[in-house]
């Protein structure tokens, strides 16, 4: 029986995973994807901490108020009220993760919470009636850097309450400057930090 050769020309394509494996190189193995690594420390506000005391003391009794302010108490007694920020690590990073923000949504939901907030506030120029008045007649006074840091420091607070507030755009630059200066605890070395530059919204 005679049988036909096929000529290059006239052979058949060849499937798919043949011409792959017969063309393509081989793909290179690829190491297994690791989950991101948590943050060995974190920079916290001990200003902010010391805000929400301040608050919490304002606040009529609710369940977990006692707990609350003996946590924050205790969580800031190691640390000079000079020091603005601290580098927690470890045990006392997770303490902070665990509780701070608890603390925080149990103190929101407090009927007196926004009333609060309001007379809280050290910008009087956002505030109502007579304080407001005094305020605008003291625009022409230059204000203290205290002033100023009180101001920025309940900025900051608030915005780890979940809430906007504003600084004068006539103070902007000076007010960022010093929160730039804020010096940071960290109760493994007693070492000093400067603090890292924020954002800000001005009005």
């Amino acid at each position: 029986m005679y049988h036909q050769r096929d000529t290059p020309s006239r052979r058949a394509p060849q499937p798919d995973d043949m011409r792959a494996s017969s063309h393509a190189a081989p793909a290179p193995s690829r190491p297994p994807v690791q989950p991101p690594n948590e943050a060995e420390f974190l920079i916290i506000g001990l200003f902010a901490l010391r805000l929400t005391q301040r608050m919490i003391d304002g606040l009529a009794d609710y369940a977990g108020r006692d707990a609350d302010r003996a946590w924050l108490t205790d969580f800031l007694a190691p640390y000079p009220r000079e020091l603005a920020l601290a580098k927690v690590s470890g045990c006392r990073k997770n303490e902070y993760i665990a509780n701070y923000q608890d603390i925080v949504s149990r103190m929101k939901r407090q009927p007196r919470y926004p009333m609060r907030f309001m007379q809280m506030n050290p910008d009087r120029s956002q505030q109502q009636g007579q304080a407001r008045r005094e305020a605008e007649r003291e625009t022409s006074r230059e204000m203290t850097d205290l002033e100023r840091l009180d101001i920025i420091d309940f900025c900051d607070a608030a915005g780890e309450w979940g809430s906007t507030v504003p600084i004068p755009a006539r103070e902007a630059e000076r007010m960022i400057e010093l929160a730039d200066q804020r010096r940071i605890a960290d109760l493994g070395d007693r070492g000093l930090l400067r603090g890292d530059r924020h954002e800000y919204g001005v009005y």
